[in-house]
This record gives C-alpha cells, structure tokens and sequence, in this order.
C-alpha cells in the first residue's frame, strides 16, 4: 500500500509528476468506460434481436397444424382422382 502524501507539500516536479499519472489514470479510466458501454449496448442489442427472431418464428403448434391440413389436402386430392371416399372435414 502505498503511502498518504500531501499534495500540498509535494515539489513542483513531483506535483508534475503526481498530475500525469493521474491524468493517464483518468483517461484509461474514460476509455475502459467507453468499452465497457459499448459492450453493454452491443450485449442489449444482440438480447433484442435474439427475442424480435423469436416473435418472428411461427408458433410449432402452428406450423404442424399447417402441414397437417397440406397432408389433408393432399390425401383428398389423391382420393378424389381414384373416385374414392374420404371424410367430410376436408373440403376445397
């Protein structure tokens, strides 16, 4: 640990010294700040794209029920060609 000095007390040098140290400090501080905020903004922005695909995916209940009723269609469409019966539910 390093010691507690007077600023105050310090040589003009020293004082010097003491500033650009703590300027360096200062502006690594800002530039890790910058960073780490971009980074943030880029972690929330990826979380949003990540949930607008989601809401973009169809519904899987959806989509099998879509192919059921394709497979549906297609079975009536084939049955009806060779003139045989098939269920009521299904109508073009």
């Amino acid at each position: 640990m390093s010691e507690v000095r007077d600023v105050m007390s310090l040589s003009r040098r020293d004082f010097e010294l003491y500033l650009d140290g703590y300027r360096e400090g200062y502006r690594d501080g800002i530039d890790r700040g910058r960073e780490q905020a971009d980074e943030e903004a880029q972690r929330l922005f990826n979380n949003a794209v990540g949930v607008v695909r989601a809401m973009a995916r169809p519904d899987p209940y959806e989509v099998a029920q879509r192919r059921r009723r394709e497979r549906q269609v297609e079975a009536a469409e084939r049955h009806a060609e060779t003139a045989q019966l098939w269920p009521a539910e299904v109508t073009r």
